[in-house]
């Protein structure tokens, strides 16, 4: 019975320890996965070919771009056929968010330009949004640190853009000097621009925040027929499609020198390039902004809109509403934003709120702020009878962008003051042209103030003109300064 007991013991001393050895396996084999799992959760997998076949491009029919073409970038001669993308005029393509994949700005109209999803094992492409644009499409790119894109409008000036898939119109970011008539710009890895002078031959490098532009170097060839260019993901080399003598050339660019290295030559022509990587880092989702204005009663119906800039984000998302449900306007801005006239209403109060947006998604929203514009409109600040119809020197003059207007209105039957009388109180321009009418109603006897607001206008001379049944009473000029 011991001897029983004993074995008994030591069949379950083994299978113990035989657990023990199991459980330090698993836990081992958790560990060393475990920094994948979680890397994987900011990686977003594009599932495009690393190692063969891993850059595409358009043939292009003169303004028409025809058949996409995928080719290895160390031999660009040897192109496959993908598909056909529906002849569309596209002005740029790249690799991008949202999903990784690849992404075709096409020129719809004048004034429309349309994002693109374009399928790389057959060419199918869907359309993403509409974004509304003036100018020439030249290019776009996509930055991996913000994860947005950036388009390329030449020039000259040449100047760039960004925008949210979910539509609208192009965000200005940058105009760049007119004497660098930039004809392709590409975005490297840590969010850097580069752009091809194609007057010049050289390679510049773009500050985005500010539009300088500092040259890098010759090129060393005629840059004038540069059809596109883009960085490899997976090494950060720069590549660009050129014309060359007789047939089409892919070349590599050194960043630090600008100078560049034959790799290729293409048979046909080809326009636009995108070289795809196997992985996207996500950045993390921005913080949320906090509002500064406009908060309260505010003195324009063009107020520039204002929040803290947040780490990471590279447009907001802005919600205007009447009510604190009923959204009137939205719009999307890299900063500030300014509103436009005709979009809000005198004496009525607003909420508004705002969010941070990146590749990865929105932030939260803000916390609503409401604010109240005063400053249209006419309120009476004097009962008295005056004796007569005077029209005061605006104050401040000269002003910008608000003024303060104030005239009088006497009784035109005797003292008693209790006939109106229709007045106009308008603003011309130094043309003579009616601009703006501040007044246009039945007034009481009184003394009674405005406010101008020249936030649309032009710097310049005004005048103010007080008429009563279309005959001139008074008038003053005054002084808009910017």
């Amino acid at each position: 019975m011991a001897e029983l007991c004993f074995q008994f013991d030591e069949i379950t001393t083994k299978k113990t320890l035989t657990f023990r050895a199991m459980k330090k396996i698993v836990l081992l084999v958790f560990i060393s996965v475990l920094p994948l799992i979680l890397y994987s959760q900011n990686i977003a997998r594009d599932n495009k070919p690393l190692t063969q076949n891993n850059a595409f491009t358009f043939s292009c029919t003169g303004i028409y771009t025809d058949l996409m073409k995928k080719f290895n970038l160390s031999t660009p001669g040897i192109t496959v056929s993908v598909g056909s993308t529906g002849g569309c005029i596209y002005a740029g393509l790249d690799f991008g968010m949202p999903g990784g994949y690849l992404y075709g700005l096409h020129k719809s109209s004048a004034s429309v330009c349309q994002l693109f999803r374009m399928d790389t094992i057959n060419a199918n492409c869907s359309l993403v949004s509409n974004h509304n644009y003036t100018g020439n499409l030249a290019g776009m790119s996509f930055d991996p640190k913000l994860w947005v894109h950036y388009i390329l409008v030449s020039g000259p000036p040449a100047k760039i853009f960004t925008f949210s898939p979910a539509g609208g119109d192009l965000i200005p970011v940058a105009q760049l000097p007119s004497n660098y008539p930039v004809s392709s710009f590409s975005i490297n890895n840590s969010g850097s621009f580069f752009g091809i002078d194609e007057t010049n031959d050289n390679l510049i490098k773009i500050d985005k925040s500010n539009g300088n532009c500092t040259i890098i170097g010759s090129l060393g060839f005629n840059a004038n027929n540069v059809s596109g260019s883009d960085f490899d993901p997976l090494t950060g080399k720069m590549y660009l499609i050129t014309q060359g003598g007789s047939a089409q050339e892919f070349r590599f660019l050194d960043t630090a020198t600008g100078s560049s290295t034959l790799v290729g030559t293409f048979s046909g022509s080809f326009i636009h390039l995108a070289a795809a990587g196997n992985t996207f880092v996500m950045p993390p989702l921005p913080v949320v902004p906090t509002i500064i204005y406009p908060t309260g009663s505010i003195n324009t119906l063009t107020p520039l809109m204002d929040w803290t800039d947040v780490q990471n984000a590279a447009l907001y998302n802005i919600q205007v509403s009447s009510g604190p449900v009923t959204v009137i306007s939205a719009y999307t801005a890299q900063s500030q934003y300014q509103v436009p006239p005709g979009v809000l209403a005198p004496n009525t109060m607003y909420y508004w709120r705002v969010r941070a947006y990146n590749g990865a998604g929105y932030s939260d929203w803000s916390l609503i702020s409401s604010f109240n514009c005063i400053v249209s409109g006419i309120r009476q600040i004097s009962g008295d009878i005056p004796d007569g119809f005077s029209l005061s020197q605006n104050y401040p003059n000269p002003f910008n962008p608000l003024t303060r207007i104030k005239f009088s209105v006497p009784s035109l039957s005797g003292k008693n003051g209790i006939t109106s009388t229709t007045i106009v109180l308008k603003v011309f321009d130094i043309n003579g042209r009616a601009i703006r009418t501040l007044v246009n109603e039945p007034l009481l006897p009184g003394t009674y103030e405005t406010v101008f607001d020249g936030s649309s206008l032009n710097s310049g001379v005004y005048f103010i003109q007080l008429a009563m049944n279309s005959e001139q009473l008074a008038i003053k000029k005054m002084v808009l300064t910017k």
